[in-house]
Formats: structure tokens, sequence, C-alpha cells
């Protein structure tokens, strides 16, 4: 196996086991039955290469896994369908993030659930088996062209906390990629953005800052009789795609995880109960707005725009 391919296996195991990091999954050779498998395939390209990636589960790793609440009965056969493509979304989401990482950018088709593909002999292949018990997953991927290198991993220099506004993750069309954080506002670095003039009024003085929740703090200047106006909100730049970002997707299985899954591939963790500690009460993620209240010993969190609301108690038994 050569290097390239390694350094993707690792990235791509890594996915997979930061994707059920609640289970204790244990590496293993190809068992030798393996019958009841429902398998899910998506496709991925970039940087001079197309792969397809095949997830397959048992049905009992399925039924472990899913984050929906279970009763006396097992989930439906649909709900496990649902739950492997979304198994899908999350790996293959966290295996495009590492590689933005990197500087390298894919696509990644939706999950389909034909699970036939003309494998081509050329292509190469990555296949990883996992258990917890007597309940597997596999991850087998097939690559064809030209693998790219996967270097060090680009220095994130600047700390998100909560408080700062998130907005859209894309440079704009035909633009160099910038896959840094270039927000400077904890190293005191001013920025000079070139519609400067066009924020000042009409007397040609800066107007006052705004004061919101995702405000960023003003930074002193050397002079300590002089302030620097507030810096506008951090954005993060990783790829140079243009799309719609659509929600596809939203798990609240842990308190400190409520993570939101979108048609791009890409994934957003945070949580509610430290936002509110920390003054935050709402947040833009990809243009959707999401806010967040305490109601007695339960911390609510909403999405306006689907008019969805969900509980969960700040309080861990």
């Amino acid at each position: 196996m050569s290097l390239k391919l390694i350094a993707i296996e690792s990235l791509m195991d890594e996915a997979l086991i930061k994707s059920l990091d609640e289970f204790a999954l244990e590496r293993i050779s190809a068992p030798k039955t393996h019958s009841d498998m429902l398998k899910t395939r998506l496709l991925f390209e970039g940087a001079g290469m197309k792969a397809q990636a095949f997830i397959s589960c048992s049905q009992s790793f399925l039924q472990k896994t899913c984050p929906l609440p279970k009763g006396d009965a097992d989930h439906a056969s649909a709900v496990l369908k649902d739950w492997l493509g979304e198994m899908g979304n999350l790996i293959l989401g966290r295996f495009k993030n590492r590689l933005l990482a990197h500087g390298v950018t894919i696509k990644i088709s939706a999950p389909s659930f034909d699970g036939h593909a003309s494998k081509n002999p050329n292509a190469q292949s990555i296949v990883s088996w996992y258990q917890i018990e007597d309940s597997y997953i596999s991850l087998e991927c097939l690559i064809e062209g030209e693998i790219p290198e996967i270097g060090e991993a680009l220095k994130q220099t600047a700390e998100i906390l909560p408080g700062d506004a998130i907005y859209r993750l894309n440079d704009p069309l035909n633009t160099t990629p910038s896959y840094d954080i270039i927000s400077k506002i904890r190293s005191g670095i001013e920025n000079h953005d070139e519609d400067e003039d066009e924020d000042k009024d009409d007397d040609g003085m800066a107007p006052e800052p705004r004061q919101t929740l995702a405000s960023v703090p003003v930074v002193k200047a050397a002079d300590p009789s002089v302030e620097k106006p507030a810096h506008k909100p951090i954005k993060i730049l990783f790829h140079s795609q243009v799309q719609l970002h659509l929600l596809t997707g939203v798990a609240w299985s842990q308190l400190d995880k409520l993570c939101l899954h979108f048609s791009s591939g890409l994934e957003y963790t945070f949580c509610p109960k430290t936002l509110l500690d920390r003054g935050c009460s709402s947040l833009e993620v990809e243009d959707l707005v999401l806010q967040f209240q305490r109601e007695g010993d339960m911390i609510r969190a909403s999405i306006p725009k689907y008019n969805m609301h969900l509980s969960k108690p700040s309080r861990v038994a």
C-alpha cells in the first residue's frame, strides 16, 4: 500500500471512529460470516481522483448505535436505513473536513442504497472492519485516479469562543481558496477592509459598533487614549465551492453535543449549555439562526426557520 493511500485510510478510519465516539469500536479482520449486513454507498471526487465509499453494518450494529429512543421493540427497518445513510453523511463529512484542513477539497454525493458499483481493476482499495461485541461495521473505499498528497495540517491561529459570530464557509467564486481562520482578534492586528469608507456616517465619523451577542470585543491601540473600532464578525473560509447549504439533520444525543449536518457535508457540533453560560442566546450558522433559552431545568434549542424546538435536561442524573 502506498504512503498516500495509507494517509487516506488513516483519515477515513479516524472519521469513522469519531463519528461513533460514544461506542468502544474494536478494529478486527473481516469476519467469516456477515450475512445480515445493510450497505450504503457515497461517491466523492476532487483533486484528480474519484472514489466510492461503501459503509456496511450488521442490523444489530445499527440497533445498538441508532440515536433515536428505543422502546420495547427494535427499531423498524426504515429507521435503520435512515440511520445508516445519516452515518454515511457523518463519516464522509468528517473525512471531508479533515481533508480541508490539509488543503484538499472534495465533493460528496448523497447516500444511495443500490449497493452495486462497477469496480475498475485499476482502482486502489481500502477496507476496514470494526465491531461492538458481536455487531459489525465495515468501511470500504475504491479510489481511481491520482490520490492527493496529504501534507501537514494548516495551522489554526485564532480561537473561536462562544459569542463569536460564525458565518458562511465559502470563498467567492474564482478566488484563491483560504483554509485558515483569518480573524486575528486575539492577536490585536487591525483589519483594513476596502469598504472601510462605506461604513462611515455622512459626517465622516465611523458609527459606534452595534451591541450584539456576536459582537467582537474592542481591541486597545498602542495609545491607551485611542480605541480601535470593533472588528467585523469572524468569517471562516474553507473552500471555494459556491453552493446552497441545506440543513439535512439535527442530532442532540448528549447534553454537550448538539450536531447540525448540512447537504454539503459540513458538520457543526456545539454545546448550548456552554453558550448560555457564556451569555450567548443565539447563533447564526450557514444563514441558519439558532436560539437557546433555559426553561426551568430544561435547555431549549430552537431553529425558527423550520419551526423546530428541542429540549434537554440541564442536569445529568
